[in-house]
């Protein structure tokens, strides 16, 4: 009896620590960014380098991004905004020209 009621503890304990685990790695997933802030910062260097035309529009991986100038405090300003088209995150980044 003893030997069962140790089974089925470990077997629960298991099954909750899976799920826990299931849990933390979907929503991981779901709020990875990496990838797009590193498409963002190639788009930032193609700009730098004359490679990229503004205004931009792309549809890459799920995210539709794009690129617009805009002027603040006196400044050029490079706006680079990716939403993403399940969850409608967004992430900007924002590039100081020199023009």
């Amino acid at each position: 009896m003893e030997t069962m009621v140790a089974t089925v503890l470990i077997v629960i304990i298991f099954m909750v620590a899976s799920l826990v685990m299931n849990s933390l790695m979907a929503a991981r997933a779901k709020n990875d960014v990496q990838a797009i802030t590193q498409h963002l910062k190639k788009l930032e260097y193609q700009y730098v380098n004359k490679m990229l035309t503004l205004p931009y529009f792309e549809d890459w991986n799920k995210w539709q991004i794009e690129g617009l100038i805009s002027e603040r405090k006196g400044l050029d300003r490079l706006e680079l905004k990716a939403t993403n088209t399940v969850t409608q995150k967004e992430v900007t980044t924002t590039l100081i020209t020199e023009e």
